[in-house]
């Protein structure tokens, strides 16, 4: 059943997952070797984790998306590079998709 879920996962959200997991463990490894600033208890163990694992998995999984979102808009381009140059004629796009063409 685990295994169902997490193959229906996008790759974002993997990343997002591993990196905001990652973060946990480093915040509650840190809380627990002991800080002059963060007592050990359970609120701020709530907090370390809310905090840290929430960030980095957010923050991870936006970078994810759109490095997806760019590579899916570069095949698209080099797809319709491909169907127009091949009457021979032109050679590479030089405007990318939604560029203007003043500016």
């Amino acid at each position: 059943m685990v295994k169902d879920i997490w193959n229906r996962l996008s790759g974002p959200v993997k990343i997002g997952l591993f990196f905001g997991g990652l973060a946990i463990v480093m915040a509650v490894a840190g809380l627990i070797k002991g800080s002059a600033t963060a007592p050990l208890t359970a609120r701020s163990l709530i907090m370390a984790i809310i905090i840290s694992g929430g960030t980095w998995g957010l923050v991870s999984w936006a970078i994810a998306t759109a490095a997806v979102d760019v590579e899916r808009d570069v095949a698209e381009a080099e797809k319709a590079n491909e169907a127009t140059s091949g009457e021979g004629k032109g050679g590479p796009a030089k405007h990318g998709e939604g560029q203007s063409e003043s500016g």
